[in-house]
């Protein structure tokens, strides 16, 4: 057989199918390391590729992408999520680099710090205003970070004001 398919000697040969490969002199295909694959025909290892979600080097097996990145098929090194943003582990896209908690932003592009008088809950892409009479610093990931203006009093939850 010719490479990038396989066969007994004698007999027609066939393509190797995805996710394999055959080198030449092939009876059979060779599948591909774990969460890698490869097309139709490949003859060598190195034909195997990370999937989407991982990243590895080539005719290797992959490894999951950690969280803080994201790594497209075929991707040898995971790649940063912007600044300010994150994602889970076995992202594989841009897209899913969101804002920390502090901050917000659209999803894929470096957050921005959530504004005085405000609060900014993880995976936003606007900021929430701190209730009336109240204020927080920037950054501030939550409710409870806005605090009473001066000559205000806040009642804790479950007071009576």
């Amino acid at each position: 057989p010719v490479p990038g398919t396989y066969g007994r000697p004698g007999h027609a040969a066939r393509f190797c199918p995805a996710g394999y490969y055959c080198p030449p002199g092939a009876r059979g295909p060779w599948r591909c390391p774990p969460n890698t694959n490869s097309t139709m025909g490949s003859d060598s290892p190195q034909d195997c590729m990370s999937i989407a979600g991982f990243y590895g080097e080539a005719g290797q097996s992959a490894a999951l992408c950690p969280r803080g990145s994201f790594c497209p098929k075929r991707t040898v090194l995971a790649l940063a999520c912007p600044l300010n943003t994150w994602s889970q582990a076995g992202s594989d896209d841009l897209k899913d680099c969101a804002s920390k908690a502090g901050f917000y932003g659209t999803p894929g592009v470096a957050a921005v710090t959530c504004p005085h008088g405000s609060y900014c809950p993880a995976d936003q892409n606007f900021f929430v205003q701190c209730p009336a009479n109240t204020q927080s610093p920037p950054g501030s990931a939550s409710v409870e970070e806005c605090e009473a203006m001066p000559g205000y009093y806040a009642p804790r939850p479950g007071e009576v004001g």
